[in-house]
């Protein structure tokens, strides 16, 4: 049996020494574990949206003025890699206006995944991903009239005026810099993470380690915490290129991480999702009107 804890008692006027307490930094998400009323449960992979819950995610890249140059196509990638253009988007958010949709960014998702505050009706994500200024020069103001906000995730090297010379010519495409990021994280929006160059995640691990690739994304989400001065929490994979051991990197790192498909009709975010493997469709110049009003109706009805 073990002996009955004895309190030391001490010579009369010696006071005992204050127990000190040492500060310990913890990064926040590297505590993944939550007690609960049912056990134990790891809180990267919680998902407490309702079980009605169908949320449609909306991926673009470009939305341009008829009179820019298109981009080239990819046999890969679809017609524009993700580009529109302005009537076209147009066209788009007046079908989400006449569904009576109301756009969300990937913090409001983050917080009912969390079951930490409930989603407004018929939500949905419009996503743009690279941080040129044509998003904010054209899709924000088309957004704005409609009460929209969106979620752009940012490659901080361009966000810093970097080149980047594997993503094409900077001059046809300016990017948006923190200034603009700024700005639109105050209209209501939210900025992801998008890495640091966006080098393709899988081919950078094969060519230079998986080191690399946690630099790419470990720095890419302090950089832009360093500039937006608030938490960096989702995270859109470039190209969608990973694999488990570069998941485990953005789970570690990131509370949300997006992918993106080609074609319509995808998946919904439902509450069955895995929150590091949310499904988006990548809207592009051959982007048919209708599939799309038709997957967006299936998100409410």
């Amino acid at each position: 049996m073990r002996a009955p804890h004895r309190r030391l008692l001490l010579p009369a006027g010696v006071r005992r020494r204050a127990r000190t307490r040492i500060p310990i930094r913890v990064h926040p998400l590297s505590l993944t574990l939550r007690i609960t009323a049912w056990g134990c449960e790891d809180v990267r992979m919680t998902n407490r949206l309702n079980a009605d819950s169908a949320i449609p995610v909306l991926c673009y890249h470009r939305v341009l003025e008829r009179e820019q140059n298109a981009p080239e196509g990819s046999a890969h990638l679809g017609g524009g890699y993700g580009h529109t253009w302005s009537d076209q988007f147009a066209e788009h958010l007046r079908v989400m206006v006449d569904l009576g949709m109301t756009a969300i960014n990937h913090e409001v998702l983050i917080d009912a995944l969390d079951g930490t505050k409930p989603l407004p009706p018929r939500p949905v994500l419009l996503d743009f991903d690279d941080n040129r200024l044509a998003i904010y020069r054209t899709a924000w103001p088309m957004m704005r009239e409609h009460g929209f906000v969106g979620t752009v995730f940012a490659i901080t090297d361009l966000a810093d005026g970097l080149e980047l010379p594997h993503m094409g010519a900077r001059a046809d495409f300016p990017p948006m810099g923190w200034k603009h990021l700024r700005e639109l994280h105050e209209a209501g929006w939210a900025v992801g993470g998008h890495t640091q160059r966006h080098f393709w995640l899988e081919p950078l691990k094969a060519e230079k380690g998986v080191g690399e690739v946690e630099r790419e994304v470990v720095l890419g989400r302090q950089r832009a915490e360093e500039q937006m001065g608030v938490p960096i929490r989702s995270f859109a994979y470039p190209g969608g290129s990973f694999d488990d051991e570069i998941e485990g990197i953005v789970m570690r790192t990131f509370s949300s991480a997006r992918l993106w498909h080609l074609s319509l009709p995808t998946d919904y975010v439902t509450s069955e999702t895995n929150r590091y493997r949310l499904p988006s469709v990548n809207i592009n110049f051959e982007t048919n009107i209708d599939a799309l009003a038709g997957w967006l109706r299936g998100s409410v009805e």
